[in-house]
């Protein structure tokens, strides 16, 4: 279930492209991790400009290999759990960490470390821990009256949905995420 999403590329980016079209490929050396922040091997970046660029230029590939477009290189991110990170604005609308918004939650992962993941139309993505808690309470269940809690915890059974929408619930495995949503945690270069 490898999800290609590609971001519009700039004039110049296309330009660099055609003009060094075999530049190598990073590995190894731009990871994302589960609150969205970037970092290199030196440390977390920081720079609101760089992380501005680094969240524009995010795209994947058909193996499910995320990515950065930086001019005619491709720098392989390392995910730390899965390729988005979801928050809540003000709202209560799921947002991306590059600010795009959800439109329609498909479903949600349970994994056994006790992540909560949504399927939506742009990937898969962790919400953000501190956003959890306003999260469950806007998840509704169908009947009424079921604690949405209760089915997450497996111990009650009810269709749930999150602002009209009605997702299907998973349990897996946090090791099951990449095989079963298609991306690659760690790209490698091709031997």
């Amino acid at each position: 279930m490898s999800t290609a999403y590609r971001p519009p590329l700039a004039p110049d980016v296309e330009r660099a492209l055609a003009r060094w079209p075999h530049v190598p490929a990073a590995f190894g050396w731009l990871a994302l991790d589960r609150r969205g922040r970037w970092s290199v091997p030196d440390g977390r970046i920081t720079h609101p400009g760089t992380i501005a660029f680094l969240q524009s230029h995010y795209g994947a590939d058909e193996q499910g290999r995320w990515f950065v477009q930086n001019g005619p290189q491709r720098a392989y991110v390392t995910l730390d759990l899965a390729p988005w990170v979801f928050s809540l604005d003000g709202t209560g609308a799921v947002v991306a960490f590059n600010g795009r918004r959800i439109e329609a939650p498909r479903t949600l992962v349970v994994t056994d470390s006790g992540d909560l993941l949504l399927m939506t139309e742009i990937g898969l993505g962790n919400v953000l821990d501190k956003d959890l808690a306003p999260f469950i309470d806007q998840l509704g269940t169908t009947p009424g009256g079921v604690s949405p809690l209760a089915v997450l915890a497996g111990e009650a059974s009810a269709a749930l949905c999150y602002r009209g929408h009605m997702l299907a619930l998973e349990r897996l495995t946090s090791a099951a995420l990449p095989a079963r949503f298609g991306f690659t945690p760690t790209p490698q270069a091709a031997a």
